[in-house]
């Protein structure tokens, strides 16, 4: 099955994937990733645009997703065109954050995503300031998106919350859609 296939599916309930609070912290969450190769793979695709500590030429080699990709698909999604779904991200992991943090709705998680070794640690915060990255009063994953340099003529550089368009964002969404009956 390939890496496209595969970030559709909510991988994170796997049992290769743990979420564990780290040293009896209520505010840190490390996320980790077993040895399944393809698991990991999917794992590092995944995170790679909230944590973006290194870009990489070759994604067969170093998969990752690029920040122009990113960028496109927002761009289009917020100019309501279509946009190449081969490069939404899961982010399924959201729901296992907010289930552990006693998430309620009308409430705001702020964090930061960092890599650590082969796992990535959630730091939440209390002060928004410091953070890109939030869960939004109605349970949505929202970051502030970085704008590539090649993209600046696209979009103002202003530094806003968006809803990041990924698989956990769309699936919530269509959840809470009334269903109309024909």
């Amino acid at each position: 099955m390939s890496v496209q296939t595969r970030m559709t599916e909510n991988f994170y309930e796997s049992n290769d994937v743990t979420f564990n609070f780290i040293e009896d912290s209520n505010d840190v969450i490390c996320i980790g990733c077993s040895a399944n190769p393809e698991i990991s793979t999917l794992f590092q695709v995944d995170f790679s645009p909230l944590c973006f500590v290194t870009q990489y030429e070759n994604e067969r080699e170093n998969p990752s997703m690029s920040l122009e990709n990113l960028f496109d698909i927002h761009y289009a999604k917020s100019m309501s065109n279509e946009y190449n779904s081969t490069h939404v991200l899961n982010h399924q992991w959201v729901d296992q954050v907010k289930t552990m943090l006693n998430w309620v709705q009308g409430t705001e998680i702020y964090f930061q995503a960092l890599p650590f070794n082969d796992n990535i640690i959630i730091s939440i915060y209390d002060n928004y300031q410091t953070c890109s990255n939030k869960i939004d009063a109605d349970g949505f994953l929202c970051s502030i998106l970085r704008i590539p340099r090649s993209r600046f003529h696209l979009n103002d550089t202003s530094h806003r919350y968006q809803r990041v368009v990924c698989w956990y964002n769309i699936n919530l969404e269509m959840e809470s859609q009334p269903y109309i009956f024909k």
